[in-house]
């Protein structure tokens, strides 16, 4: 089907538009933060740790703590409700998360440890507000709210409440959660050490039905273990929300209205908490950036048709379509030997490592590296000729009008992914071990896009866009992730299908934005580094720095 270049035009100005007033409107959500001072601090260990704190006006304050491979960055929903209450707000990452540097250990999260991290945060944010245990809240999320629960078992001082979404205290058979903790929870002495008293302190427990973390089920056993031991002054609620996902319950306006009025409540605070406004828009300026964004850069590839460089030179033609296409089917096989080599050579660099990130660089990289190879020595089956590297570098080239256009589309993207990031979902870009990793795998991941910009051209020069090679090639590509996401359904992980679906998104995002470069550009190496910073730059924020024994 043609579309008038006038259409195009208009679907990506739309586009524009929404991905502007989107982020836009997400900076102005957050306009009242202003008064927020970064905090380091250690731990009794000695480890270094990262927090903000955000000055309030009343005599009451909120600790939050984020959830397992999270950060403070994305708890921007639950700061932003809170503060505009007045209270006192306190955030951290936790040794391994986000901007503190560090590591956790290899058996996913020696929970103990990060108690008494939170537990010297709340010191923390008591010597920088001036407010006492009995004005302060400990909210939450996953293994946030897991660490919130032990720290009040441990803590002398009673706080005034605990507000915990998604705890990630498993009392019933639950391999995943016993996964992400390394333990049985139901044998922790903490753990049976929870009664209707223990912690002294009010509880309110939010989940969502189809939390797969802390299953409705699983939620309802660890309710009756803290009302065990009779009546009690202090009051346990849970609170089941229909169709809501572990991943979403920090963003959800509905569950932050539920924590808000107990917060009030719990408080005494004679405001009560209201609605969450605030949460409500950033999640629709979420949705129209991310819509605004696939629309300005799906239509802009061939609108711009009329500015095309030209294709690259590489030696190499596709001649059968079949056997080229089962050839890179077959060859995923083959990338394993590589993928295992490239991951035992990141396990024996000295640094905390991100262990969950490794599928991105492990995948593409190895691809990359594999079919270089191949196509260097003229072995992949259904094209002809061996891959011609272009040594002469034509310096004019690099400051022609299409070039320094591409670079400044290339600068664009990357600041808006930034600021969009930084609005709530995570933290881009921590200068830690991540940073030296993001130079790692980005060297090693540009291998897999360069081969990727390479087989784009050489199928556009045989066939016009859009057709069935370019479509299979692509999804080809994608292949392993689409493995991966259905890996993680079929071993009942809603939250890990998530997170896999979410790196389909950004990886849609980074092929998109690659193809408008190249277009215009036409250095497929600057492309391919492009693409693979980009990719890195929003997947590796996502996850744990794990210490390698």
């Amino acid at each position: 089907m043609n579309i008038s270049k006038r259409t195009l035009f208009l679907i990506s100005l739309i586009g524009g538009l929404l991905a502007v007033s989107s982020v836009v409107g997400l900076v102005a959500i957050d306009s009242g933060l202003t008064l927020t001072q970064e905090v380091q601090f250690t731990d009794s260990d000695g480890d270094l740790l990262v927090g903000l704190y955000y000055e309030g006006s009343i005599s009451s304050g909120v600790l939050l703590l984020e959830g397992f491979g999270s950060d403070q960055t994305a708890l921007r929903s639950l700061v932003t409700e809170y503060h505009q209450m007045g209270l006192h707000i306190f955030t951290f990452d936790f040794s391994g998360h986000g901007r503190s540097p560090g590591a956790l250990e290899f058996d996913n999260a020696a929970t103990d440890r990060l108690a008494l991290q939170a537990l010297e945060a709340k010191e923390q944010f008591k010597t920088l507000s001036g407010l006492d245990d009995s004005d302060i809240i400990i909210f939450g999320h996953s293994m946030g709210a897991r660490v919130a629960l032990q720290a009040a078992v441990l803590d002398t001082a009673s706080v005034a409440g605990l507000v915990l979404f998604g705890a990630q205290v498993n009392l019933a058979t639950n391999i995943q959660s016993e996964f992400f903790t390394g333990v049985q929870d139901a044998a922790l002495e903490w753990v049976q050490a929870l009664n209707s008293s223990n912690p002294s302190t009010d509880i309110l427990l939010l989940i969502g039905s189809l939390d797969d973390i802390l299953p409705p089920q699983s939620a309802n056993i660890l309710l009756n273990n803290l009302t065990e031991g009779g009546t009690s002054s202090y009051s346990r609620e849970l609170v089941v929300l229909p169709w809501l996902l572990h991943n979403y319950e920090v963003y959800n306006p509905q569950a932050i209205d539920i924590s808000k009025d107990f917060i009030a409540e719990s408080l005494s605070l004679s405001v009560p908490g209201g609605p969450a406004i605030s949460a409500l828009l950033r999640v629709v300026f979420w949705f129209m950036g991310i819509v605004g964004v696939f629309l300005l850069l799906g239509v802009a590839d061939p609108l711009l048709s009329a500015y095309d460089s030209g294709r690259g030179e590489y030696g190499i033609d596709i001649i059968e379509e079949r056997k080229f296409l089962k050839t890179k089917l077959v060859m995923w096989l083959g990338a394993i030997p590589i993928f295992l080599l490239l991951a035992l050579l990141f396990f024996m660099i000295p640094l905390g490592i991100p262990v969950f990130n490794i599928v991105y660089v492990g995948f593409i990289g190895s691809y990359g590296l594999l079919f270089v190879l191949l196509y260097w020595r003229g072995k992949v089956g259904g094209t002809e000729g061996t891959f011609q590297l272009n040594r002469n570098l034509n310096i004019s080239s690099l400051t022609s009008k299409k070039f320094l256009l591409s670079l400044l589309i290339a600068v664009a993207i990357i600041l808006w992914s930034v600021v969009f990031a930084r609005s709530g979902i995570y933290y881009i870009f921590p200068i830690n071990e991540r940073f030296i990793w993001l130079i790692i795998f980005t060297i090693f991941t540009t291998f897999g896009f360069y081969v990727g910009q390479v087989e784009f051209q050489i199928a556009l020069k045989r066939e016009v866009e859009g057709s069935r090679l370019l479509l299979w090639n692509t999804l080809i590509g994608f292949l392993p992730f689409f493995f991966l996401t259905g890996l993680w359904y079929a071993l009942g992980s809603t939250s890990g299908m998530i997170g896999s679906l979410q790196g389909l998104l950004i990886l849609a995002l980074v092929m998109v934005g690659g193809n408008i470069i190249q277009r215009l550009g036409n250095r497929t190496i600057f492309t391919a580094l492009f693409q693979a910073f980009l990719l890195q730059m929003l997947i590796l924020p996502q996850g744990v720095l794990f210490a390698m024994l």
